[in-house]
């Protein structure tokens, strides 16, 4: 009886750790998929800047 709740104790932290892995990889998934959005938009800014500010001021020094 003893050595089968030992199994099942060990067995339990085993599955745990593996769930602990599988949570902080989501979390970090998560994180990532914010960043790719905020890089998104800076992007975004930065197309504009070259495509609209760019032309105006090159006109403006000559």
């Amino acid at each position: 009886m003893r050595k089968i709740m030992e199994f099942r104790m060990k067995n339990f932290t085993k599955r745990n750790n593996q769930n602990q892995g599988l949570q902080h990889f989501y979390t970090h998934f998560k994180k990532l998929k914010e960043y790719a959005f905020a890089f998104f938009l800076v992007m975004i800014v930065f197309y504009q800047i070259l495509i609209i500010w760019v032309p105006k001021i090159t006109e403006n020094i000559y």
